[in-house]
């Protein structure tokens, strides 16, 4: 959660497009870490996060661009 409320500032206050997008890379992989930990012990609480790592997923595409194109 503080990776998530850590980006916008970072982003768009600071003007880091590069930590915003290491950050948002670490955020995808701790979302995806606890999809694939938590699979076996609890199904619903995994599907439930899969469209927020899809959106991290989509998000960290979007950085990149912005960091490649500037």
């Amino acid at each position: 959660m503080l990776m998530n409320w850590a980006w916008p500032p970072l982003f768009f206050g600071l003007h880091e497009i590069f930590w915003s997008m290491v950050l948002i890379f670490a955020t995808f992989m701790a979302a995806l870490t606890f999809t694939t930990t938590t699979w076996e012990r609890d199904r619903l609480a995994s599907i439930c996060i899969v469209p927020y790592v899809a959106w991290l997923g989509f998000a960290f595409a979007v950085n990149a661009a912005i960091r490649l194109l500037n």
